[in-house]
């Protein structure tokens, strides 16, 4: 499944399940994840990321990717 998403620097794209990303905040923290999917939640969806760095799973909403710059590495 693929989702369009808006970036913190004003840019539109889509991320495909299984592409990889990295995340940038505006403190300069950056992390690769791969995108897991859309999963439903009590307030609508969540995108599910994982963390290739710690192996962390996290769920996200779309505002989180406008808080970011994301490069795609793969």
């Amino acid at each position: 499944m693929s989702l369009r998403i808006k970036t913190a620097d004003g840019k539109e794209g889509w991320i495909m399940e299984g592409e990889t990303l990295e995340a940038t905040d505006k403190l300069g923290r950056s992390a690769v994840y791969e995108h897991r999917g859309i999963e439903p939640t009590a307030n609508g969806y969540g995108i599910h990321l994982h963390n290739i760095g710690d192996g962390t799973e996290t769920f996200v909403e779309p505002a989180w990717f406008t808080q970011r710059k994301i490069k795609k590495t793969k």
